[in-house]
């Protein structure tokens, strides 16, 4: 939460840190041209200042267990390799028998967040980290994978590095939310139990089933008189009758 000019403002963001061997709290911030928060984190956050945070919200995790033995799939696209990064350092911490392959879909090479950081740690966990680039704009001498995430790139990977233990790996996806579909529907056409594959959405997903809640009847419910309500939205309470 944020206080900018007096006004109070809430976002969300994923944390790129872990908390297996880091002290810090880092998230990562996607500067947006008209937006407020984005645009202060960058133009006029100084060190020292302060602002309130909540208590994590996400769901995108798994249990970890030091005794684990597991194949972990990060799929991702331009800025979800975010939250991905957090999960890949923990999982090389606190699994030390588990290994990580990493599918990762950038513009070009100067597109690819987290770059030195990702070779860094392969470097260090040659044996238990894979990392996967493709690019869609590249020059003659570039020799990785070219064009967006496909099936074709994602099921190799997958059988190449999975073997028989295919159903028992665990798979996270975060990225542009067509994308997310399909590789979500290529790993269930492999069979792959839904409770091993996780999806981050930054945006909420534009298709969805409508939800309409049971309410139970409230006796001696009178409609034609006055009633007030506070809503709570973005920190700011408003109320109508």
């Amino acid at each position: 939460q944020v206080d900018i000019n007096g006004e109070k403002y809430r976002r969300e963001y994923s944390i790129c840190s872990s908390p297996y061997y880091e002290n810090d709290l880092v998230i990562s911030s996607k500067k947006i041209g008209n937006g407020i928060v984005s645009n202060y984190l960058y133009d006029s956050l100084k060190e020292g200042d302060t602002f309130e945070s909540y208590p994590p919200q996400g769901k995108f995790y798994t249990e970890l267990n030091p005794y684990n033995e597991k194949n972990y799939f990060l799929i991702g696209g331009g800025s979800g390799i975010t939250p991905l990064l957090s999960i890949l350092k923990s999982v090389l911490h606190a699994e030390p028998k588990s290994k990580v392959v990493l599918y990762y879909g950038s513009k070009d090479d100067e597109g690819i967040i987290f770059k030195n950081e990702l070779l860094e740690l392969q470097k260090n966990n040659n044996e238990r980290l894979k990392l996967n680039f493709t690019l869609t704009d590249y020059d003659e001498n570039y020799s990785g994978l070219k064009g967006m995430i496909s099936s074709e790139d994602l099921l190799k990977i997958v059988n190449e590095n999975a073997g028989e233990k295919l159903k028992d790996a665990e798979y996270f996806i975060c990225g542009p939310t067509e994308m997310m579909e399909k590789v979500k529907s290529d790993l269930t056409g492999l069979n792959i139990n839904s409770e091993k594959i996780h999806i981050e959405h930054f945006t909420a997903p534009i298709h969805h089933e409508e939800f309409i809640p049971e309410v139970e009847e409230i006796e001696d419910f009178d409609a034609t008189k006055e009633t007030e309500v506070t809503i709570l939205l973005d920190g700011a309470e408003h109320t109508v009758i």
